[in-house]
């Protein structure tokens, strides 16, 4: 992709997940930013298993995880000129694919934000927060100014780096102030709001004297515990201070506002291209590089003004959050259940067009599906993103521009339309657990689309998506069945059950229509002599001769029929007795050809009898072929008596 002034625009790979977490949207603003003032062009590869807001141990779904892993495989990494990543944000068990994907796929610099990665490459430069001396300096506050000496820790599962990290700097704290570290003060949360209950519970019941202050790990487990303290009569920061991490917007307008480390987003963004421009000019790079974090002090603690929402500010926004939250999930409900009754992929990709151009906010979209997604795909391959394997885009959403499907290959990644575009570009994988369908490409209007709703409105659209294959693959499973059923599995032409199926069907018709219904016997003469002689396979090569004769000269909708053994049945509507002879010249045309090539020691031949007229619905198609049978054996006794059998023995 090339600039205005011609030169080629770089391309950034971005790795980031949970894009709907407010905790990242200030990293994800400024890398937007920056890219956008320097020229740079964004592809976002985000997905949404992690380990941030659940215990993973009892809630991780792992086939989940399997199929979130994609994201990973899609993109051209030979197209990349940098990658920025924020790996420890990732689920645990998609660690070991980010690092293959950093070592083997690219070639480019890289930069890892927040956490040094379990591998060494002198491509990988890391941006990290100097979060131990933040976190030490904030336990050192309430032992110099609070002259506390019970301090209590709330971390995250024993199972996450950050969490033993936490853990460590508060025991070295404890450690150089001379205060001991008792294992009932520390207590394991989760990283989440629905913590406070269990650890309050935790505190009151450990035996040691009640805490003076609780430092969390971060903002979401501090409001909860605040929470079950007030909850109890508790008063914070009168009888208890507590403290959070990572000033989440929630940590200002709580009441009592909380006190909390600040990171530096923003300018962990800019930091990002320019370690990324140095490399490009070929400059020395250190491969560490830190930036500082800053203590936020606020009323949790007794240091900062008094906070909450006195101004009704944080009330409002939560109450236009949440109308867009309730209203996006009530249109991705009411999309569900329309995707729902789509007969096939032109109806359902109408419907899902509609939904995104009213209900979503996204400025563009395009539903790219890989090739036989249909089929339960499992996990692409790790080259995939480079192969020049076909992606389908069956609906596509340019900025209120409607595309035409296109088909292209999976190292293009995106749609010709996003390609041309400037604009950062989402790539979210597309699965059903661990079974790979496709992906999304889209464009975000963060002012009409609530971040936590991105979420469950993909999870919406992966169902929808599984239910419309299976109901897919059920009708074709259906036609097969049926198939079996109404077919003869020699000849495949219609068994006698399709003489059931269409007969009346046909007299129906015409007699609506006035139209003449055609109903022809064929027997194919001299069958036994053939197997007898040469074995039943050559009599298979007679009978199935005979059906492609008959579907040779069907040229206008005819049904045709393997009744019996060497008997066949021909059917039409609206039929002529024009029709009718060019039928029966087609037929013998095909068999005096077949005669010709096969070289068989045997020739080839059928008699054959037919009633044509308009039904007058007395009578029954049995009624009709018995007149057929009837004139096809005087057809046979005449040629018979003109001394010419059918199959001929020699």
């Amino acid at each position: 992709m090339e600039t205005s002034k011609g030169k080629k625009r770089k391309n950034i790979a971005v790795y980031l997940p949970q894009i709907y977490s407010s905790y990242f949207s200030e990293l994800r603003n400024s890398i937007e930013k920056v890219a956008k003032e320097r020229g740079y062009r964004l592809v976002i590869f985000t997905c949404f298993g992690d380990e941030s807001s659940i215990d993973s141990r009892a809630a991780t779904n792992v086939r989940y995880d399997e199929g979130e892993r994609s994201i990973f495989r899609i993109a051209n990494t030979d197209a990349a000129d940098g990658v920025l990543m924020l790996y420890d944000a990732f689920a645990k068990n998609q660690y070991e694919e980010i690092y293959d994907l950093v070592l083997n796929r690219y070639r480019c610099p890289i930069v890892n934000f927040r956490t040094p990665m379990e591998i060494e490459s002198d491509r990988i430069y890391n941006v990290y927060v100097d979060d131990k001396a933040a976190f030490a300096d904030m336990i050192q506050h309430f032992i110099d100014e609070h002259h506390c000496s019970k301090i209590d820790l709330v971390t995250g599962p024993q199972d996450n780096m950050h969490s033993m990290f936490r853990l460590d700097i508060y025991k070295e704290v404890l450690e150089q102030n001379g205060i001991s570290v008792q294992k009932e003060r520390i207590h394991w949360g989760n990283f989440w709001k629905n913590c406070g209950e269990g650890v309050v519970e935790e505190i009151q019941n450990s035996g040691v004297d009640f805490p003076e202050a609780i430092v969390c790990a971060n903002d979401y487990m501090a409001i909860s515990v605040i929470q079950a303290l007030q909850a109890r009569g508790i008063k914070v920061p009168a009888q208890v201070l507590v403290s959070g991490y990572d000033n989440v917007v929630e940590s200002r307008f709580s009441k009592p506002s909380v006190t909390t480390i600040r990171q530096p987003m923003r300018a962990m963004g800019r930091k990002a291209f320019e370690i990324l421009e140095r490399c490009w000019a070929g400059e020395k790079v250190e491969q560490d590089n830190y930036l500082k974090e800053e203590i936020v002090y606020r009323q949790s603690c007794g240091c900062g003004a008094e906070g909450g929402d006195e101004n009704g500010q944080y009330a409002t926004k939560l109450s236009a959050e949440l109308d867009k939250v309730l209203y996006l999930e009530t249109a991705a409900s009411a999309m569900v259940t329309m995707l729902a009754n789509a007969k096939d992929m032109n109806e359902y990709t109408d419907c899902l067009k509609q939904y995104v151009l009213r209900e979503t906010g996204f400025k563009s979209f395009a539903l790219c599906l890989a090739e036989h997604w249909e089929q339960k795909l499992p996990l692409p391959e790790k080259n995939y993103g480079t192969s020049m394997c076909k992606v389908d885009m069956v609906m596509g959403i340019h900025k209120s521009k409607v595309l035409k499907p296109e088909r292209f290959p999976i190292c293009q990644m995106v749609p010709s339309e996003f390609a041309r575009d400037s604009d950062p570009i989402y790539v979210i994988p597309l699965h059903y657990l661990q079974q790979y369908m496709g992906y999304a490409v889209l464009q975000i209007d963060y002012d009409l689309v609530s971040n936590v709703n991105i979420k469950s409105w993909f999870i919406h659209l992966d169902s929808a998506l599984e239910n419309f294959r299976m109901k897919q693959r059920l009708q074709q499973v259906a036609k097969e069945l049926e198939s079996l059923y109404i077919q003869d599995t020699l000849t495949g032409l219609y068994n006698r059950r399709g003489l059931e199926k269409f007969g009346e069907r046909m007299c129906e018709e015409c007699i609506r229509n006035n139209g003449q219904f055609m109903i022809m016997e064929i027997d194919m003469d001299g069958l036994k002599q053939v197997n007898d002689r040469y074995g039943h396979e050559e009599g298979d090569v007679c009978i199935t001769t005979i059906a492609n004769a008959m579907m040779y000269a069907a040229k206008d909708g005819e049904i045709c029929i393997r009744s019996g053994g060497d008997e066949y049945i021909v059917m039409g509507k609206n039929y002529s007795e024009e029709k009718t002879q060019n039928y029966i010249r087609l037929f013998r045309e095909y068999i005096d050809s077949a005669n010709a090539s096969l070289n068989k020691p045997y020739t080839i031949g059928a008699s054959l009898g037919y009633y044509m007229g308009v039904p007058d619905g007395k009578r029954t198609i049995e009624n009709y072929l018995k007149i057929a049978d009837d004139r096809m054996y005087e057809n046979k006794k005449m040629r018979k008596a003109k001394s010419h059998p059918g199959v001929e023995v020699r």
